[in-house]
């Protein structure tokens, strides 16, 4: 496929003016040709030959080989200048194409000769946009991983033929966990970046011949790996998880691993644990970018519980928006005071803690409160029913707690 490269870049040597389109090609990492320049003039003999066959010639290759460019792709990010040393060759830039700590390909462009620092890297900068190009093509190029995505999608939803497609991904001996991984960019094409470079990462153990099912669902990158990659944070937590996030890109994206599951059917049940802990991440009630269900599966449930509760609308039965009226037109701080004094039980000491203010001010603060609105707070139901409906309040906001922005002042 033929291509633009810019203008300015490099195909001038230090100190000379651009020369117009670069003559330029994009590579995978196996040294076959997927997109280039359509000018050919001042090109070469190993340029030609290479397009005109997709590929790289053999000798060609070996005399880079020699040289050590594919030794500096691998480890270098930079670009890389490559002098003529073979008859018939002209000199090159060559800027790495990486993607999560993967060689994804590279991109080469023919120069008259050394390259000025400011336009090396100037050429440099078109690796985003190739890395993304080369993710895409990877991600879609062919129908053995669309029909991978669809496997997974199958197995992670519980759906009719989920057992053969199981035995298809070679998920045979459990237990699994199922990850989610949602990013937090803004820019569309960054986020696809994030997306794909994730589902690369789960597809395949960097350093190792293990392989994991993994599929992008709903803007979702899910994978389906053995349980023992994912270790709780008590036990100092997982390596490989920190790496995920670390390779992605900025911002870190949000990684949600859902509970065990033995055997195939519970791989759904592992996935929408998975779907819980990511929104917990999301909408901030849990303080991080990663959380694993087993050890926040509290907060699932009241984030549920509150979910259900705002569908009935609890929050406005009975005498509790009296004291959030009060709260926002006199900035008192009622229902903070009383939510954390139901959390302990009515334990003055370790509810002035919670609100870090001293015992006897939340004793004042308690009193007021009973001339706004009288409350028996003598009675267990009552103090249930208030307490349900300030977890509605606390846990089903969007944005993490709503109790906790109320007024504290006396």
């Amino acid at each position: 496929m033929p291509i633009g490269f810019p203008a300015e870049t490099a195909g001038a040597g230090a100190g000379e003016p651009a020369a117009g389109p670069v003559r330029g090609r994009i590579e995978d990492r196996s040294s076959r040709v997927l997109a280039y320049s359509a000018r050919q003039e001042r090109g070469d003999e190993a340029r030609v030959a290479t397009i005109m066959g997709r590929h790289v010639p053999d000798d060609v290759n070996a005399h880079f080989r020699r040289h050590g460019v594919f030794h500096k792709i691998a480890q270098d990010t930079g670009p890389i200048y490559v002098p003529a040393v073979v008859e018939g060759t002209k000199p090159r830039l060559v800027v790495p194409v990486h993607a999560g700590g993967d060689v994804l390909g590279s991109i080469w462009a023919i120069v008259p000769g050394p390259v000025a620092a400011e336009r090396a890297e100037a050429f440099a900068d078109t690796a985003a946009v190739a890395a993304l190009h080369l993710l895409r093509r990877r991600a879609g190029a062919d129908v053995e991983r669309l029909v991978l995505t669809d496997m997974v999608a199958t197995v992670l939803h519980g759906q009719e033929g989920a057992a053969d497609a199981a035995r298809r991904l070679g998920l045979t001996t459990g237990p699994w966990r199922v990850i989610a991984v949602g990013v937090r960019c803004e820019d569309d094409d960054e986020a696809e970046r994030q997306r794909l470079t994730a589902w690369e990462r789960m597809s395949r153990f960097r350093g190792s011949r293990l392989r994991s099912p993994a599929a992008v669902v709903g803007g979702v990158v899910y994978g389906i790996v053995p349980a023992e990659m994912v270790t709780p944070a008590t036990d100092g937590g997982s390596a490989w998880l920190e790496t995920l996030r670390g390779s992605t890109g900025q911002p870190t994206p949000l990684v949600a691993v859902g509970g065990l599951a033995a055997s195939v059917p519970g791989l759904a049940r592992s996935r929408e644990q998975a779907d819980d802990t990511l929104d917990l991440l999301r909408t901030g009630l849990i303080a991080s970018t990663r959380a694993v269900h087993d050890e926040v599966w509290a907060t699932v449930v009241l984030r549920h519980v509150a979910r259900s509760a705002a569908a009935a609308r609890i929050a406005a039965v009975g005498p509790l928006q009296q004291l959030v009226d009060h709260d926002r037109a006199y900035g008192t701080s009622c229902v903070p005071t009383l939510h954390a004094w139901l959390q302990e039980m009515g334990d003055p000491r370790a509810a002035a803690a919670r609100q870090h203010i001293h015992p006897n001010t939340l004793r004042h603060r308690m009193r007021r409160l009973q001339d706004v609105v009288a409350l028996p707070l003598d009675d267990p139901q009552v103090r249930t029913a208030l307490l349900l409906q300030l977890t509605a309040r606390q846990y089903g906001a969007e944005g993490g707690s709503e109790t906790g922005t109320e007024a504290r002042s006396g």
